[in-house]
């Protein structure tokens, strides 16, 4: 069960990422003047997807919340590495 909610978790920050990107991309095309109701529901709505898979998988998976918290965090630690790695390359060059 751990192993399924960490999984999750990993998909998690997978969606979140892209949502981010998609996010990202539609601030950067549209005008500044423009009402960005849409980006505020879009943002609303992501976090409400996420409480509500954590719900589930709590209450009917019998999942606890540190195995899909510490797959959220994957893609936190995928950066922290990356800004490591390009540090250590750039000391070297």
């Amino acid at each position: 069960k751990s192993a399924a909610g960490f999984l999750v978790g990993a998909l998690f920050a997978l969606l979140n990422l892209r949502w981010l990107d998609q996010l990202v991309e539609t601030v950067v095309r549209e005008d500044a003047g423009k009402p960005k109701r849409r980006l505020v529901f879009w943002l609303s709505v992501r976090y409400l997807v996420f409480a509500a898979g954590a719900y589930v998988m709590m209450r009917f998976l019998g999942v606890s919340l540190l195995a899909p918290l510490a797959g959220m965090l994957m893609a936190a630690g995928a950066v922290v590495l990356e800004i490591l790695y390009e540090l250590i390359l750039y000391a070297r060059t």
